[in-house]
C-alpha cells in the first residue's frame, strides 16, 4: 500500500489506509501501525505473511512478525479490526503488534 492507498470493510463503515505520514491507521481506532516515516508503503510478503513497512528509500522499518503463512492478506472487518487472513481464509491475528526493525 502506497500512502493514500486504503481497504475497506466489508460493510464500507471502516478504512484502513496508509497515511502520508507512514502510519497505517484503522479508522475505527482500534490498530495503527505506529511507524511514522514520511512517503512509507506496506506490503504483505505472500510467501511469509509478514506485514512489512517500507521507508520511502526502500528499507525495511517495521514487521509484523507473522510468518509462515503463505498467501496471507490483510483486511479490515466490519468491527474495524485489523486481521491478517491465511490463503485458506482462517484469521492469523487480530490487531496484532508492529516490530521495529
Amino acid at each position: 500500500m502506497a500512502p493514500g492507498d486504503y481497504i475497506t470493510s466489508p460493510s464500507g463503515n471502516y478504512t484502513l489506509t496508509m497515511q502520508a505520514s507512514g502510519d497505517m491507521v484503522a479508522s475505527s481506532g482500534n490498530w495503527n501501525s505506529n511507524t511514522p516515516s514520511l512517503n512509507a508503503t506496506a506490503k504483505v510478503n505472500g510467501t511469509t505473511g509478514d506485514l512489512t513497512i517500507y521507508s520511502s528509500e526502500g528499507a525495511a522499518i517495521a514487521h509484523s512478525a507473522l510468518t509462515v503463512h503463505k498467501g496471507a492478506y490483510l483486511i479490515i472487518n466490519d468491527s474495524g479490526d485489523v486481521q491478517m487472513i491465511n490463503s485458506f481464509g482462517a484469521v492469523i491475528a487480530t490487531n496484532f503488534p508492529m516490530f521495529p526493525l
